[in-house]
């Protein structure tokens, strides 16, 4: 069982905690600023661990509105915003493409294998 860094209580998450009074997210005993909307995303995903969230979901969370062409792109300028700000503190956004047939493209959370936080580098151990 992980605890909140902000205010103690423990959680049942991957250990990914989004403030989104600060903006800030919290793993791996790091902390990282992000925008409002960044920590919003982030929040979404952070709910639907460890299963992947859909765009639609994301789209109709965050704005309202069903996902298109144009707004699925909106989703993906802030997953690719928010990539190098998460391994920075050891977690991963991975994604998921539709391709026809059965599921949804979307996006999940996922945390990395080793954080090295002294260089700043992340690496995922390799799965064999």
């Amino acid at each position: 069982m992980n605890c909140c860094p902000v205010c103690g209580a423990k959680t049942k998450s991957s250990g990914l905690v989004v403030d989104l009074n600060s903006n800030t997210a919290y793993a791996n005993g790091l902390s990282v600023r992000l925008t409002p909307r960044c920590a919003e995303l982030l929040s979404l995903l952070a709910d639907g661990f460890p299963a992947y969230v859909d765009k639609e979901t994301l789209m109709r969370r965050m704005y309202g509105m069903s996902g298109g062409p144009e707004t699925d792109k909106n989703i993906h300028v802030f997953v690719s915003k928010l990539r190098p700000l998460m391994r920075k503190i050891g977690v991963g956004i991975g994604s998921r493409y539709h391709s026809g047939g059965e599921g949804r493209g979307g996006y999940r959370v996922y945390m990395l294998d080793v954080v090295l936080p002294r260089v700043g580098v992340i690496h995922q151990a390799a799965t064999a």
